[in-house]
This record gives C-alpha cells, structure tokens and sequence, in this order.
C-alpha cells in the first residue's frame, strides 16, 4: 500500500487499506498518520468520513489516549448513527474502561434492536452491565452470547466465567474453565 500510495496519493481507499494493516499489527502510530492523511482525499462522503474516523478511534484507543478515542468515535456516531459496528466498538471500550457505562449501554442497546441475536453485542452487553455492578443483568446477556455463534470465542468464555463467579455460581465458573482447558 506505501508504493500505491506513492503512485496514487488522492486515491482515500489505499490509505484506508494501509491503516487496515497498520491496525491489524498494532502499529497505532502509524495508522493514526495514515488516517489523517486520508482525510485529504476523502471528499464529502459523511459514510467514509465515519469510517475514518471510527478507525481513528480504535487507533487512539490502542495508544491509550482515551481522550482522542471518544471525540473520533462520537464524530464516527454523529455522521453514521446507525452503524452498530462502529456503537458496539465505542460501547465496549467504554466498558472496558469503567467509563460513561450509561452512554455505552445505550448503544448497545441500539445494536441489539437492530442485530439482536449478534453473540458479540450480546456479549458488549454483558460486558456493560457486569462493569455497572448488575451481574444478574450481565449473566441473561452471556449466556445468550455464549449460546450464539460467536459465543465460543475465548473473550466470551472469559467474561462468562467472571460473570459467573459475581453471580457466586462458582461451580459452573469451575465447569466452564475446566471446559477450556
């Protein structure tokens, strides 16, 4: 992507393809560089607009700067409200933070009126009511995510686990850890 780039620089989409690839490596820094440089080209499309920015989200919350994390992501959500991709993100980070778990939660509601058998917001879910000191609340979400398609993934089997243990249903917690082993 660094030579297209070289060959085409107005061309939005190789940034975007490079800043991909930058994230996928954790390299933060760099896809945080390479977004901004495709901000240039993009033009006044509000849905690519979004996607930078959400990207540029993601990247600064990879740098801990929690800060920059939150104003992209409410800029991604101010042009593209119904992008549940880009609200389970932000809610989860949130989440995982301990952060405005009332703003996450309300998006994470919005992601489950619209995708509301998704094993990953169902697990967001989970997630935000765990962190919000309601387990009860947290365990219907996981074990709904668990049940889903993507409820096998180990972050789901981890937050079950954990999600058990606050509800004390120890010996499930114990099942389910000697499972994955």
């Amino acid at each position: 992507t660094t030579q297209a780039i070289s060959l085409f620089p107005e061309k939005a989409n190789l940034y975007l393809m490079k800043a991909f690839a930058e994230m996928q490596v954790k390299d933060y820094a760099s896809c945080v560089t390479t977004l901004k440089s495709s901000l240039h080209y993009l033009g006044n499309g509000k849905e690519s607009q979004a996607q930078v920015y959400a990207m540029l989200g993601e990247a600064y919350n990879g740098l801990k700067e929690y800060s920059l994390s939150d104003d992209f992501f409410e800029l991604a959500i101010d042009l593209a409200p119904e992008n549940i991709v880009t609200l389970n993100n932000y809610a989860y980070y949130l989440s995982l933070r301990g952060d405005n778990l009332s703003r996450a939660q309300n998006f994470i509601k919005k992601c489950l009126e619209l995708d509301p058998d998704n094993g990953t917001y169902l697990d967001t879910a989970a997630w935000i009511y765990y962190k919000s000191g309601k387990p009860k609340e947290a365990l219907e979400f996981i074990e709904k995510a668990f049940q889903s398609e993507d409820g096998k993934s180990p972050e789901v089997c981890l937050h079950y686990i954990e999600i058990l243990l606050a509800n004390d249903e120890n010996k499930e917690a114990k099942n389910l850890f000697n499972q994955l082993k």
